[in-house]
């Protein structure tokens, strides 16, 4: 026998392991966790296979409102650039919304990666397009990042600041160096 099959707690665990699985618009998400949370053991599976057909109809949904924004986009770029936009916006953040669903491994590492580079939350939420908690939970295990060091050649190279002690710095190091090739061209005269 499985802890599953003796264990109630062990087998809801697992079934709301497996309802977060399919990401669930949080209406529905929160509408079976309590049912898991009141069901008997022997009617878990029963309400999984219910959570996998929501799952099915809200991807439908979402199929049929994607092709409603781009038809809306292609009527809209004819007439209004404005309204034509914000349709593409519209459809982008939905996108990105399936993206995170399907390929969160994906969303996680781009977090992290932005992360290491010095991004803030706001700038990864924003560039993510993910929830402040999604990206808390995914950067828990994260180290904070080192503050850059402004003002230095390795900040202006590695992390692509601008900003104008970094600037200064990088031209700096541009003109030593020319400075030493010329003084070793005309050492070699």
């Amino acid at each position: 026998m499985t802890p599953t099959d003796t264990d109630p707690r062990a087998a809801r665990t697992e079934a709301r392991a497996s309802l977060d699985a399919l990401y669930l618009s949080p209406a529905a998400s929160r509408d079976l966790r309590t049912r898991i949370h009141r069901a008997k053991v022997n009617d878990l599976p029963s309400i999984l296979q219910e959570a996998a057909d929501r799952r099915e109809v809200e991807n439908a949904q979402l199929r049929e409102k994607y092709a409603d924004l781009l038809a809306a986009a292609k009527v809209g770029f004819l007439t209004d650039t404005g309204i034509a936009i914000q349709i593409a916006e519209d459809a982008r953040a939905i996108k990105d919304h399936h993206r995170a669903k399907d390929d969160p491994e994906a969303v996680r590492d781009d977090a992290r990666r932005l992360r290491a580079q010095g991004a803030t939350y706001a700038e990864i939420e924003r560039t993510l397009r993910i929830s402040r908690e999604r990206l808390v939970v995914f950067l828990r295990d994260e180290p904070e990042p080192k503050p850059l060091t402004h003002g230095t050649l390795s900040t202006y190279t590695n992390y692509k600041c601008r900003c104008d002690a970094c600037r200064k710095a990088a031209t700096d190091h541009a003109r030593a160096y020319r400075e030493r090739k010329a003084r070793e061209a005309q050492a070699e005269k």
